[in-house]
């Protein structure tokens, strides 16, 4: 190149750097200066009918600005008012989940969500053993066609659990069941598409366990009187009076779990119905047949292969009553010359009857004694032909 053109380059790349560099400042200055608004939420997530607070600021600063809060559809929700450093905070309370920008003129902040919880309740009522207990509850704001899941504990341990659904969107009731004694809480949980999940739980609820003997009354009775027919044991007249036939029920439940002979009930009674060991008959055939269990000394109707009827029942003191299959050969509708009331006899004069006393041990004299009240019962069952299986 020629010492002229090296000139004229030279020359050309001063004016080219001396104008980027008077640019430079400008095209920084004009930056700075474009207008924008900005937009924070405290909190982000909050319960509903609680107001979350808006602020932020425009550049450059100005005072007596309106900045606008808009929803994703550009519709207004609330209004502000800058200061003088160009900042502005309002309140703003929102009923379901939304996202939310700032605008001023036609300048619009990054997107805020804003995330609402419901407000959500449930109450447990008194847990019935054996029975049922009621939740209670409600949700706002409403939700039409909304859902509330609940779950049963107790002891700490899922029991049960389900979905309600909300009347009016609102309220919710549902009963679950109280298979055991114990302690028992519910949780319930929300989860809408527009709102934040929520959950809550009940506070906990006992199961009365009163003691019960001869003489009680009430509805308990009747609780344990309908617990013991559901697990097979005979007893009629299922009321709120606890009677004869209640205390021979009980008996026969405590012989068959191998626990203390009585016919009375106590708490460690109610947490063995809650949990029955379920007797099993020794012989599945024929399909209908009498099982008597002399360690036991109880009665068992085998039908279809299961154990369907429980009595409490006495044998022979002294093995006098004899293990073995026998078979119903001769009935007597009403009392014996010996006093044997409506006896089935199975093995020579060895018979299934009513009998006045009835002791949680063997006492007969060889025969199987029956509580009165249920000999006739018992007679209808036992046709002639009836298998008697006894065994120890």
């Amino acid at each position: 190149m020629s010492p002229a053109r090296k000139r004229i380059a030279l020359t050309a790349s001063a004016v080219v750097a001396v104008l980027t560099a008077s640019l430079l400042p400008q095209v920084t200055a004009s930056a700075q200066d474009a207008p924008g608004v900005t937009l924070k939420a405290s909190p982000k997530i909050m319960r509903f009918g609680k107001r979350t607070l808006l602020s932020g600021a425009v550049s450059p600063a100005a005072q007596g600005e309106t900045v606008s809060i808009v929803d994703e559809n550009a519709q207004v929700l609330a209004t502000a008012t800058t200061n003088e450093q160009g900042r502005y905070a309002v309140r703003y309370q929102p009923r379901a989940n939304i996202e939310v920008r700032a605008q001023w003129a036609a300048v619009f902040s990054e997107p805020v969500a804003l995330r609402v919880i419901p407000l959500l309740e449930a109450k447990l009522g008194p847990v019935k053993v054996f029975r049922t207990g009621r939740i209670r509850g409600q949700l706002l704001p409403a939700h039409a066609q909304g859902r509330v899941h609940y779950a049963v504990k107790r002891r700490g341990k899922l029991v049960g659990r389900g979905v309600v659904s909300l009347k009016n969107g609102r309220w919710f009731s549902k009963r679950v069941a109280i298979k055991k004694p114990g302690t028992y809480r519910v949780s319930v949980r929300f989860d809408g598409a527009d709102h934040a999940p929520v959950a809550a739980r009940t506070q906990a609820r006992t199961t009365k366990l009163p003691n019960l003997g001869e003489g009680s009354r009430g509805p308990m009775v009747k609780v344990l009187e309908s617990r013991l027919r559901s697990l097979g044991y005979h007893i009629t007249g299922v009321n709120k009076r606890y009677d004869y036939r209640t205390y021979d029920a009980v008996m026969a439940f405590n012989k068959v779990q191998g626990r203390g002979r009585v016919g009375s009930v106590d708490k460690s009674t109610w947490y063995a119905l809650g949990s029955p060991k379920k007797p099993r008959p020794v012989s599945k055939k024929p399909n209908f047949h009498i099982e008597v269990d002399q360690t036991k000394q109880v009665l068992y109707m085998v039908k279809d292969g299961k154990v369907k009827k429980i009595l409490h029942v006495s044998t022979g003191a002294g093995a006098a009553t004899r293990d073995g299959v026998w078979h119903v050969y001769r009935k007597l509708a009403g009392t014996s010359g010996g006093g044997l009331y409506y006896p089935s006899y199975f093995d020579g004069l060895r018979a299934l009857h009513g009998w006045s006393s009835v002791p949680n041990y063997n006492a007969s004299h060889g025969c199987v004694r029956l509580p009165m009240w249920s000999a006739q019962w018992v007679f209808g069952k036992a046709k002639l032909g009836t298998e008697v299986r006894i065994y120890h």
